[in-house]
């Protein structure tokens, strides 16, 4: 009776053991459910794939591949060469004509020419977040249209491809434009320009604000 006994606990401690754990928490709904923080800290163990350690020299949470330690922050930090930055145009012609942008600014401060048509950076990509166009023409017949368009250049000073055309209602104030998510509109590679246009059959002129992110690589863009 006491080895029958023994056999049912044994059994039920391991079915038990390959069931939710709950910590701080008498009902839990996952395989490990804390009611409560978590401290981590690190050992001499030989890690394992999967395995987290929080690392007092790097003051970092880290993860282990199987072959070696990786933050498991750095992706979320902020690449110290990215530059957030606008140009914009304050009254582009309804003249059909392709027009480089008059000023420009970037945080931290830097130069971003414009309205020469030299290349926005020789040595960094702009990523395009929105394109925000306002007519400066007041009118308040919603069956008039503005036509606009904003376009990068293949190579400095040649054919701009892609070219993105927008259409607006002239009652309706700025259009804005943004990419979804982490999905840039446009983006101008080092050593390209940036143009805008307005159609001739616009009603009047228009404002175009462009803001963006200069990075030394795509990639960065990514992890901000």
């Amino acid at each position: 009776m006491f080895r029958c006994l023994l056999l049912i606990f044994s059994l039920t401690f391991v079915l038990g053991l390959t069931g939710q754990v709950g910590v701080n928490n008498p009902n839990p709904s996952q395989a490990l459910d804390v009611g409560g923080k978590i401290q981590i800290s690190d050992d001499a163990a030989t890690p394992e794939e999967g395995t987290i350690r929080w690392n007092n020299s790097n003051d970092d949470f880290e993860g282990y591949d199987g072959d070696d330690w990786k933050s498991l922050t750095e992706s979320s930090d902020v690449s110290p060469t990215a530059r957030p930055a606008a140009i914009y145009h304050f009254g582009l012609d309804n003249n059909s004509t392709w027009a480089f942008f008059e000023q420009g600014a970037s945080w931290p401060a830097a130069d971003v020419p414009t309205d020469d048509g030299e290349p926005l950076s020789p040595n960094q990509f702009f990523v395009v977040e929105k394109v925000t166009f306002t007519p400066t023409t007041k009118n308040t017949d919603s069956t008039d249209s503005y036509y606009y368009g904003i376009a990068r250049s293949i190579v400095s000073g040649a054919n701009f491809n892609p070219q993105l055309y927008y259409r607006s209602n002239a009652g309706n104030g700025t259009l804005e434009i943004t990419g979804g998510g982490k999905a840039p509109l446009l983006v101008v590679n080092p050593g390209r320009t940036l143009r805008v246009w307005n159609s001739s059959t616009s009603p009047g002129d228009v404002r175009v604000v462009v803001f963006g992110v200069f990075v030394d690589d795509v990639n960065d863009y990514f992890g901000l």
